[in-house]
């Protein structure tokens, strides 16, 4: 399947392969489930599907498959309640998806991105799922989740009664809770990264009557609990090992229930965290868990020997967090006087002197390396997950009178990244951008830094640098313009030259503004901001000659370089194959679609000839070799060979005739359709 939007709601009932190409679209109109899939062995690859119905009772979904060995790969998903539901479908991989539930709704509403029923060995792995419900695992034995991102959710993955689970790699951040696990046997966690855990419960890992966990290499910081058991291990001859995690920042690092017994903590790093542990109601054997060479930042003993061991236990025993574990709104009184006149009184009177909640016997007293490695990222498709949302646009929506401008606007774009608005005149770029400013109502929701365009616009607009189309100046020199604009904005006056230099108007600063160029003008323009981290630009370009405009765009990209975040609207080719990391593609009457640079490119100019000189002799022999390999060769006058094939495989094109030693001396590129 090609490109382009097909509408309804589609049943697969035959085994068949669908490969999806440039990304068509899938829209079920906002009716039920887009994608129904009754057969064996399905594989559904690259496509795009949007608006399913709302109805949570009927699981209505982007997917739903209800049959084995289903394969479901590079999809994106978004306004559908629930993203992909398999039913009873074993042995299937959902792999490279992005995921996302219906905006309108608030978390407990939405639909899970994920959502296994019944659904044994199953993989899930390198998916981005955000803003949706849970990714929730029920009856589903041996199922692996892998290195995916979860953000913004309720649950990042919920298990219950799924046996011989492993989940390692993911990333899962600003969720309710992390992972939790509940009545499931033999659950592996290894090198999860989980962050800002920050719900009513808010922990990083949970067991509820759990067997056989073996927790190791995770990463827990700032949650407000790192870790909490209840009837875990459930067993008596079951097991609980967590052993080389860093719980890091957290309210409380790890929360048991008073009836936990026989877990193992060993060779943990336990770093920064408000209390470390906590007995859930109070009470509880100090001797009933085993805590044994963790690393604990208030730790005050001492090692003589040198053996990385400390000389005295450590010791849980502080008797304000004593009264909190059995009164927990206490902790508001955290750090005040009140808790540390408690404290003083604990220390100095034997009588109320607490009694440990545990000992870790031989404490170590360096970090092991996992920490310092794990607090720092090293990863690069991590990293780039990480960099914070810094845009964020939820069904976005313009009309004046009958005249609907924009429609269903829903997009992403994280830090030191580039988006390009891309249509034809009328499909509403600035008045996206007016949006953004804050600068007229609008349907629908724009949150810049977190900030709402329409509750916050003024603080909004101090993050943004703006540069419209033609801009406008009193007639001073550069430098006094300058100097207003740095007063006006309160920036310290010596950066002024500093921007003059970065810019390229140093040289320029005595004269009048008048007496510049247009490329020089918009230089300026960009020099008047405030070092915001967001520009919005509105055709910059569109009045610049062909040489001023090839150094503004190489400018934007080296402040792009530089961590700015850069939204324009152009409807030059070069520019947005200079800059853009996607592309969201405004048409009249129609959703916005955001578009990788890829597909943009596939579907504003599928097609290209590629004219080709070759060395004396071996023209003939590389029209032949062409054809056969399935291109569109043919010889023609100019003494070459014009080969048509699709935009993307051009390089792909050079270098397979490099390697079969035919050497291309020039070669010459026409694009053959075009639009924008």
């Amino acid at each position: 399947m090609n490109g382009g939007t097909y509408h309804g709601n589609f049943v697969i009932e035959k085994s068949v392969t669908l490969n999806g190409i440039n990304a068509p679209i899938l829209d079920a109109d906002r009716r039920g489930t887009v994608i129904t899939i009754n057969a064996p062995g399905v594989t559904l690859r690259g496509f795009e599907i949007r608006n399913s119905g709302s109805e949570p009772d009927q699981d209505h979904a982007g997917i739903t498959a209800n049959a084995p060995r289903a394969l479901l790969e590079k999809n994106k998903l978004s306004q559908v309640l629930f993203g992909i539901f398999l039913a009873q479908a074993p042995d299937s991989v959902v792999r490279e998806n992005e995921i996302t539930s219906q905006a309108k709704y608030d978390i407990g509403r939405k639909g899970d991105s994920i959502r296994l029923w019944y659904s044994p060995r199953t993989l899930v792995e390198n998916s981005h799922l955000y803003e949706s419900r849970d990714v929730v695992i029920w009856y589903s034995n041996g199922v692996h989740i892998t290195n995916n991102f979860i953000e913004r959710g309720r649950y990042g993955v919920h298990l219950m009664y799924c046996d011989n689970a492993v989940i390692t790699g993911n990333r899962i951040i600003n969720n309710s809770v992390g992972i939790y696990s509940m009545y499931s046997k033999s659950v592996q966690l290894r090198d999860n990264d989980v962050r800002g855990q920050r719900g009513p419960s808010g922990y990083a890992l949970g067991f509820k009557d759990t067997d056989n966990v073996l927790a190791e290499n995770n990463l827990l910081v700032d949650n407000r609990g790192g870790i909490f058991l209840d009837g875990t291990p459930f067993n008596p001859s079951s097991f609980a090992r967590f052993q080389n995690n860093t719980l890091a920042f957290n309210d409380i690092a790890v929360t048991v229930m008073p009836a936990v017994k026989r877990v193992e903590f060993s060779h943990n790093t336990f770093w920064e965290n408000v209390e470390q542990m906590s007995v859930h109601g109070g009470g509880g054997k100090a001797d009933a868990n085993g805590w044994r060479e963790n690393f604990w930042s208030d730790y005050s003993g001492l090692d003589t020997n040198g053996d990385g061991i400390g000389d005295t236990p450590y010791a849980a025993e502080k008797f304000f967090e004593n009264m909190t574990d059995r009164e927990p709104m206490l902790r508001a009184l955290l750090y005040s006087p009140a808790a540390q006149a408690i404290e003083f009184a604990a220390t100095s009177f034997p009588i109320v002197k607490p009694q440990p909640k545990f000992q870790d016997a031989a404490p170590r007293v360096t970090p092991p390396s996992l920490s310092t490695q794990a607090l720092s990222q090293t990863d690069s498709r991590r990293q780039m997950l990480a960099t914070p949302v810094v845009l964020r646009a939820r069904n976005v929506a313009k009309s004046y009178g009958k005249a609907e401008v924009l429609r269903d606007v829903s997009f992403e774009l994280r830090g030191g990244n580039a988006l390009a608005l891309w249509g034809p005149n009328g499909a509403g770029k600035t008045t996206l951008v007016k949006a953004m400013l804050g600068l007229i109502p609008f349907d629908g929701e724009i949150e810049i830094a977190e900030c709402s365009v329409k509750r916050d616009g003024k603080r909004v607009r101090g993050l943004i640098g703006y540069v419209p189309q033609e801009v406008m100046f009193y007639d001073w020199s550069v430098r006094a313009t300058l100097e207003f604009y740095a007063r006006l904005k309160r920036v310290n006056a010596s950066r002024i030259q500093t921007l003059l230099e970065q810019l390229g108007l140093a040289s320029h600063a005595p004269k009048q503004v008048a007496a510049l160029s247009g490329g020089l003008k918009q230089r300026l323009a960009l020099a008047l901001l405030a070092d915001p981290p967001i520009l919005l630009l509105d055709e910059p370009t569109a009045n610049l000659d062909t040489q001023a405009r090839a150094d503004y765009v190489k400018l934007l990209a080296e402040l792009k370089h530089q961590g700015k975040t850069i939204v324009f609207a152009s409807h030059r080719l070069e520019e947005v194959e200079a800059l853009a990391d996607d592309v969201l593609w405004l048409a009249e009457n129609q959703s916005a679609r955001r578009m990788s640079l890829e597909a943009w490119r596939a579907e504003i100019a599928p097609a290209v000839e590629l004219t080709l000189w070759f060395a004396d002799g071996k023209r003939e022999r590389a029209n032949e070799f062409l054809n056969a390999n399935g291109w569109n060769a043919h010889l023609n006058g100019r003494g070459t060979v014009v080969v048509r094939i699709r935009a993307q495989e051009k390089l792909r094109a050079l270098q397979v005739l490099n390697e079969q030693g035919f050497d291309v001396r020039d070669f010459e590129v026409e694009r053959t359709t075009a639009a924008g």
